[in-house]
């Protein structure tokens, strides 16, 4: 549980110098002020895990604050980017995952989780991919589903609500880390790109960047980090009941780590490092496992090895619109 990492000895609680300036200047922004500028009151949404990895976990407890906000219903929705999801694989997942086609559209485009399916594989690698985190999880305000992340059936994907013929007024993207802010050319940036094209006008679009550097993108990229044709909204410090969100929903797909130091001891699950959520749920409470807080610095284990990682960043998030939706 958290108060047991929380009562760790190895482990040190020091308040950022930036966060006590700030709260004496101001009032800080919080998560739930962000969140409140996307405004999902009444309203049924979308969340898109745009990375394959564990930011469907944080797609999760996005949604669990959206419905407190008073959000009608949210599907989840974890990608991979490609145009058509491989047929092979998808026919094993389509047993393993229990997943089932979506109305018309295609078995290799959109496919939706019937039920919750454990994580219990033992390989490092495979057990983090999203679409077994995004089985794992447990959700009952919406559905889940695994999209092929530049299908050309996004556009009636989020037209038809899912296939239940109503739109989904909001959409949002979600990336852990934030390389998708320019710094990576890769799937995620892809993915977002490719969704924006396919938006409907009735559809909001947003970008929810949750941690930036979390994900091990060492901190000089984010030096000239620009997302072209986007604006950021608005920025808020995450707080506590965030981060025990992060720690339950990472808690479902066994992938939170008790003992943080234990990361890269002989045969342990989480060789590559701890998995983005599970840094920022720690960085929100303070907890640095690994070094005190120097200058504002703190490393966690990403990529196999121990990364130097901005606190303040770690414990944020921005909310980002597209452009042409600002009036």
């Amino acid at each position: 549980m958290a108060s047991e990492v929380a009562s760790n000895e190895a482990f040190a609680r020091i308040p950022s110098p930036s966060r006590i300036n700030e709260t004496n200047q101001r009032r800080e922004m919080t998560h739930g002020d962000v969140l409140r500028s996307i405004d999902v009151t009444a309203k049924r949404v979308a969340i898109v895990s745009i990375g394959g990895g564990a930011d469907v976990v944080i797609a999760k407890a996005i949604a669990l604050s959206m419905m407190r906000e008073g959000a009608i219903s949210v599907d989840i929705v974890q990608t991979k980017a490609r145009s058509m999801l491989d047929r092979e694989e998808t026919l094993q997942d389509l047993v393993e995952l229990r997943l089932a086609k979506v109305g018309t559209f295609g078995e290799c485009e959109f496919l939706e989780y019937l039920t919750t399916v454990h994580n219990a594989v033992r390989d490092a690698k495979a057990r983090t991919r999203g679409k077994r985190l995004a089985a794992a999880l447990t959700w009952q305000n919406g559905r889940r589903f695994y999209a092929a992340g530049r299908s050309p059936a996004w556009r009636e994907f989020i037209r038809s609500g899912g296939g239940q013929g109503y739109p989904y007024e909001t959409v949002v993207c979600v990336d852990g880390g934030g390389d998708v802010l320019g710094v990576d050319e890769d799937s995620d940036i892809k993915v977002l790109k490719h969704i924006e094209q396919c938006l409907p006008s009735e559809s909001r679009p947003f970008l929810y960047v949750v941690g930036m550097g979390a994900d091990g993108t060492p901190i000089e990229l984010f030096k000239d980090a620009v997302l072209e044709g986007w604006s950021q909204v608005s920025e808020g410090r995450l707080q506590d009941g965030f981060a025990d969100d992060l720690e339950s929903c990472l808690r479902e797909t066994s992938c939170w780590l008790d003992e943080p130091l234990d990361w890269d001891k002989p045969g342990s699950l989480w060789s590559y490092g701890l998995n983005v959520p599970q840094i920022v749920s720690l960085a929100i409470r303070d907890i640095f496992p690994f070094m005190r807080p120097l200058d504002g610095i703190v490393t966690f284990p990403r990529r196999n090895r121990l990364i130097e990682m901005r606190a303040d960043w770690l414990r944020s998030a921005r909310l980002y619109r597209k452009n042409s939706a600002i009036t």
